[in-house]
């Protein structure tokens, strides 16, 4: 397997560390499975993670990492360029926000990618610009948001910050300001945000983007080593998985949400 390895930016505002795996993804043996039919199965590899046999495990270990890297914090996420179809997706209706974090998919260069905060492009029916922000309240949520974009690439910002009614209106806020906000605005200390982007057509690139106003490199190395341990766990069982209920059962342990 590949070494899973967040480089830290030290131009950008804040804490900045990215994940870039390039062609190095970070499963390289694939279950055999994920190239044949899915037949009578209500849960399949897409419905339960969002793989298929173009995003890979690789996705479990993506969502995974950003699931506990956000771990005792309230979630919320922006779908970017998808509004609507993510909320038909998750079942419930967003708060509208002026502001997403872009990471640029088709750079393949870490220190390059990030372009922070800037503003929707998606029309709502007032044909005013807004961004959807969504609660999530499990793993599944991230998974639902997920197959509801289908683009060259996919985007998710994932806010993890305090609980509280009071901490939910200041983020909005915050979001909703006419200039483009800073992480200082964004964030309180303890507090993170994470962009998945998934680059699903050639010429784009997968990363996990994390931000926070601390240090994280003693965090990120210890998640990051964890979850090379599971990578190894699970290629080392891959022929010994023989259907569908075998694979998701592995992906959960990959995830570590076992």
């Amino acid at each position: 397997m590949q070494p899973i390895h967040f480089e830290q930016q030290p131009y950008l505002d804040g804490f900045v560390y990215v994940y870039l795996p390039a062609d190095a993804v970070p499963v390289e043996t694939h279950w055999p499975g994920l190239y044949q039919d899915w037949p009578d199965h209500d849960h399949t590899p897409f419905t339960e993670f969002a793989i298929n046999n173009s995003e890979q495990e690789e996705m479990a270990v993506y969502f995974g990492l950003a699931w506990h890297l956000t771990q005792g914090l309230t979630r919320y996420a922006i779908p970017l360029r998808h509004r609507d179809d993510a909320a038909r997706a998750i079942g419930g209706q967003p708060e509208l926000v002026d502001w997403e974090y872009v990471v640029d998919s088709e750079i393949p260069a870490v220190g390059e990618r990030v372009v922070g905060f800037s503003r929707s492009q998606v029309a709502d029916r007032d044909q005013r610009l807004s961004a959807g922000l969504f609660e999530v309240h499990v793993f599944r949520d991230l998974v639902l948001l997920q197959q509801a974009l289908s683009d060259t690439s996919s985007a998710i910002n994932l806010f993890a910050v305090r609980p509280g009614v009071g901490r939910k209106r200041r983020l909005l806020h915050t979001l909703r300001s006419p200039s483009p906000p800073r992480l200082t605005d964004v964030l309180d200390t303890g507090e993170v945000l994470i962009d998945v982007t998934i680059g699903m057509d050639l010429g784009t690139w997968s990363s996990l983007t994390v931000a926070s106003l601390s240090g994280l490199r003693e965090r990120l190395d210890e998640l990051s080593s964890a979850f090379e341990g599971r990578v190894t766990e699970y290629e080392n069982k891959v022929p010994a998985i023989g259907d569908v209920t075998g694979f998701l059962s592995a992906m959960r342990e990959l995830a570590a949400l076992d």
